[in-house]
């Protein structure tokens, strides 16, 4: 059975680990600078880790947006789609700090929805309406 080690302790104390515990892949709405103007975007979480510095980044897996729509007239949702798992253009390396929330993004009909407040879907809709063609 697999351990986990107590890191709050100075003692070796090993907990164990229920067989139900899974790897937990968050979605994310991240914050991007594009040349001056901010942009958000969703993605996946991969995996979190810091440098030598102690600079604190999250490597991504991007959510892919659905050409010309911005939010579904029907859902009030964003409609995504998962980027390809193989293509290295489906993952980047961001500061920590770029994440401003989690985000609830549900499965639904082949695609990937996420779900935003009124002033989220505002914002986003604001920082997207180049996707709107």
């Amino acid at each position: 059975m697999p351990h986990l080690y107590d890191v709050g302790s100075t003692s070796t104390n090993i907990l164990p680990t229920p067989s139900l515990w899974k790897p937990a892949y968050d979605f994310v709405k991240v914050a991007v600078d594009m040349s001056g103007t901010v942009r958000t975007y969703f993605a996946r979480c991969v995996c979190f880790f810091a440098d030598a510095n102690k600079d604190h980044y999250v490597a991504l897996r991007w959510l892919v947006e659905v050409p010309g729509t911005v939010i579904d007239a029907a859902s009030h949702m964003a409609p995504f789609t998962m980027s390809p798992l193989r293509d290295t253009a489906s993952y980047s390396i961001m500061p920590a700090d770029s994440i401003a929330n989690g985000a609830l993004v549900l499965p639904a009909v082949g695609r990937l929805w996420a779900l935003m407040s009124p002033r989220e879907e505002h914002a986003y809709i604001a920082s997207n309406y180049q996707n709107a063609s």
